[in-house]
């Protein structure tokens, strides 16, 4: 799970566990999911750019859950980022009988942003999974996004990026493309 936080000091060790710790309180008194604190972990580390950036790791137990590893949650945590459209509010998908009625709602990137930072994304590492969400979010039809607009918002966070507009001969030449190629074909 990737955010973008719009505080730079909040990419803090400190700050984040304490933050987690909370949340896993609140977690599991309303659903018996049980994140041990020691299973909570953040790695800050220095961008391409020299800013602060965290990936953290968190392990959970659900109720029913036997013993064992413990699943995680991956989180990639940015304050480093250029925001080139508002966030937009969306409702979080939650088919459960459990559900709110006041629903549960998250701010997050307008879908040409998001779109536009899985292809620079793809042009800068060359993996299966940013692949795999390209070529998902250019088969969502219930979205009818402008591609000029994609377009713009590409070439805003590829010089934020200092990087090239992707192009297939980029991508083509890029030596992380054979590996790409032998992951197997994209249906």
């Amino acid at each position: 799970m990737d955010f973008t936080l719009k505080k730079q000091e909040q990419i803090n060790n400190d700050f984040l566990m304490d933050v987690f710790k909370e949340i896993s309180e609140k977690v599991y008194e309303k659903s018996g999911i049980e994140i041990p604190e020691d299973k909570i972990k953040f790695n800050i580390y220095e961008n391409p750019r020299g800013k602060p950036s965290a990936q953290g790791k968190i392990g959970y137990k659900g109720p029913m859950q036997p013993g064992g590893s413990l699943p995680n949650i991956k989180l990639d945590l940015t304050a480093d980022e250029v925001l080139v459209l508002e966030p937009v509010i969306r409702i979080v998908h939650h088919p459960y009988s459990d559900n709110p009625e006041q629903k549960i709602s998250i701010r997050c990137y307008a879908f040409e942003e998001l779109f536009a930072e899985k292809i620079r994304a793809l042009s800068e590492r060359l993996r299966p999974r940013d692949l795999y969400d390209v070529i998902h979010l250019y088969r969502y039809d219930e979205i009818k996004s402008d591609r000029t607009l994609i377009l713009n918002v590409l070439d805003k966070k590829c010089k934020f990026k200092n990087i090239p507009i992707p192009t297939f001969e980029i991508l083509n030449n890029k030596p992380e493309r054979d590996e790409l190629a032998a992951s197997g074909p994209v249906k």
